[in-house]
């Protein structure tokens, strides 16, 4: 009985797999936080460390992703990379980063008048308006291709599918969604990442495929990238 038990769970990722890439994710986040204060030093993180260390996280995510889902047997197409299964849903990829923004911006304009400055999303860090040649085009290969890539594979491929079996599926999206934004730090931006993802976590759920949200979450970087400088 144990052994048919082993066997049906093999191909499919639950709950103690989505705590282990969430802990090692954690980890891995700590190690990028390490990172900053000892190679930072007293003053500001250069561009090259910055990168570096963006690129280590990202690749981590990666990693951990790739890694625990495919030693649970779990096919490429389970973790939504395959093309869309429902007609029109790269419409809606193109569009979401304009309501995410919209939303950030409104977001913004209520914490202003409230008077939560502690609570305002950051400007983008001074870091990335420094590069120039090579290095811009590094800042934007990062920020734009990488970043959106292991993301989306992480808290929607693996960590959503994952979490989908415990908590039925608009469980799952709205505890991806929280841990996507816890993640990202600041609290300032723990409401517009939120519901960031809970926008590419839909995304993901309605076309069975990574590529609209991941379409979706570089135009959307690509957009506060170039308007942030």
């Amino acid at each position: 009985m144990t052994l048919a038990r082993s066997a049906s769970a093999r191909g499919v990722l639950r709950g103690g797999e989505a705590a282990l890439g969430l802990g090692l994710a954690l980890v891995t986040t700590g190690v990028v936080v390490g990172g900053v204060v000892l190679l930072g030093g007293e003053g500001a993180v250069s561009l090259p460390l910055f990168l570096g260390l963006t690129v280590f996280q990202e690749a981590s995510l990666l990693c951990i992703a790739l890694g625990v889902g495919r030693s649970r047997g779990v096919a490429w197409e389970a973790l939504g990379m395959r093309l869309p299964v429902r007609g029109g849903v790269l419409l809606w990829a193109a569009l979401a980063p304009l309501g995410i923004l919209a939303f950030t911006g409104l977001y913004t304009l209520v914490m202003q008048r409230l008077g939560f400055a502690d609570l305002l999303p950051p400007q983008m860090p001074a870091v990335l308006r420094e590069g120039e040649g090579l290095f811009a085009l590094l800042t934007v290969g990062v920020v734009v291709l990488l970043a959106p890539l292991a993301e989306e594979i992480f808290f929607r491929g693996f960590l959503l599918t994952a979490l989908t079996p415990r908590f039925t599926r608009g469980g799952a999206l709205v505890v991806s969604s929280l841990v996507f934004a816890v993640l990202h730090g600041a609290p300032g931006l723990m409401v517009p990442v939120f519901f960031a993802g809970l926008v590419l976590g839909v995304l993901f759920l309605r076309s069975g495929s990574l590529l609209p949200p991941l379409m979706a979450h570089a135009l959307q970087n690509a957009l506060a990238y170039a308007f942030g400088r």
